[in-house]
């Protein structure tokens, strides 16, 4: 098993991951299945450029302010 360049997870690990991140588990849900906790998960994905979530997409907050007119 070889590590991945930025992480010490071995890469087939490292792929798994990114696979079932792909499908669209969450962060959670690859956890329990790794037996580690949600934190490790996020750290390994965001280490390895690796979107959970399944689309991909970052949602942006909305302002508190968002409908006050600016005055």
């Amino acid at each position: 098993m070889s590590a991945s360049p930025s992480s010490r997870w071995p890469a087939e690990s490292v792929a798994a991951i990114r696979s079932l991140a792909g499908e669209g588990l969450s962060g959670r849900e690859i956890s329990d299945r790794f037996g580690v906790s949600r934190n490790t998960i996020i750290g390994v994905c965001y280490r390895n450029k690796i979107s959970l979530g399944g689309n991909g997409t970052l949602t942006q907050k909305r302002s508190v302010n968002a409908n006050v007119p600016n005055v």
